[in-house]
């Protein structure tokens, strides 16, 4: 049985990292609009729970869960570096024996439940905290587009021409040209087969920004960018996966998602997709977006303006 001391260590930290949401208005609506936007769906509970939960765990409930989980868990280990393959798997083997028991079963596929095709309506909701800006969220599904899918990197080339750098649509123009915000980027979450933008402003201006983010979404389903937006956009994107071999943690990251799918790639392969991608894929991703989410944390309290973003 573990250590009730122990067990309640753990609660205590993960209800402070939980609770620290509140300190970062940033990391909190990106949680709660994509709790939102997710709802009813597995990948719409935060990883953390909440804090009901967290204190209501026994250390008799967490004893138990713990040993099903080293019988029957499925486990996927990626070793990056220069110990030998066979030296990793020694060690892993030492550590849980119970994986020599050849018990588990397989996951299923990542995507038990595929995510909508389209939004059916436009959901709202707001929040306010008593912070000094504002943020706005917008969430779009992508047309079912999700990691295996031979559209995700046309996908991501849209993201980035949208809200991926200093020279996209929404940075240079809703925030360069109409200064509506302090930041703005856009997000294209492969796994989920969605795409958010975020967006920090004086909520005063939220309304006018929505419309201008929107506006740069259909000008962009519209094909309305230029062979210089396209190309950056392209750098942008060979330049990650030409650098994603610097980190083990990058490694990681790449292999654990291919894994996901079964199609692994190297970073030469993913830059010759990137480079041979045509304007007219990434229009055709693009229209593929439709807006289901609109969330915003608006602040309770009029002040000086705060680096919040």
């Amino acid at each position: 049985l573990l250590q009730e001391a122990t067990v309640e260590d753990e609660k205590r930290l993960q209800c402070d990292e939980i609770e620290s949401l509140v300190s970062s208005p940033r990391r909190y609506a990106a949680e709660h609009a994509a709790a939102f936007f997710f709802e009813g769906r597995p990948c719409g509970i935060s990883s953390l729970g909440s804090v009901e939960e967290t204190k209501s765990v026994t250390p008799a409930e967490l004893t138990a869960f713990w040993k099903d989980w080293c019988k029957n868990a499925f486990f996927s280990f990626y070793s990056v570096g220069a110990t030998a393959p066979e030296t990793v798997a020694k060690t892993v083997l030492e550590s849980f024996p119970a994986l020599s028991l050849e018990r588990a079963t397989p996951p299923a596929a990542f995507l038990e439940v595929p995510p909508p095709l389209r939004a059916d309506r436009v959901r709202r909701k707001e929040e306010s905290l008593p912070i000094n800006q504002g943020h706005l969220v917008l969430g779009f599904h992508t047309g079912g587009v999700v990691l295996g899918d031979e559209r995700v990197i046309a996908m991501n080339l849209a993201k980035e021409i949208l809200g991926g750098s200093p020279v996209s649509l929404l940075f240079m123009n809703v925030r360069e040209k109409r200064s509506l915000c302090y930041a703005v980027s856009a997000y294209y979450y492969a796994s989920r087969g969605a795409l958010m933008v975020r967006c920090a402003l004086d909520s005063a201006n939220r309304e006018v920004a929505e419309q201008e983010i929107l506006l740069q979404v259909e000008r962009l389903k519209n094909g309305d960018f230029s062979d210089a937006e396209l190309c950056a956009a392209r750098k942008s994107l060979i330049y990650y996966y030409r650098t994603m071999t610097d980190s083990p943690g990058s490694m990681e990251h790449v292999l654990f998602r291919q894994g996901l799918t079964g199609r692994v790639q190297s970073p030469a392969e993913m830059i010759a997709l990137v480079e041979s991608v045509t304007r007219e894929q990434i229009i055709e991703a693009a229209n593929l977006l439709s807006l289901d989410t609109v969330y915003f944390l608006s602040a309770a309290k009029k002040g000086e303006k705060a680096d919040e973003v």
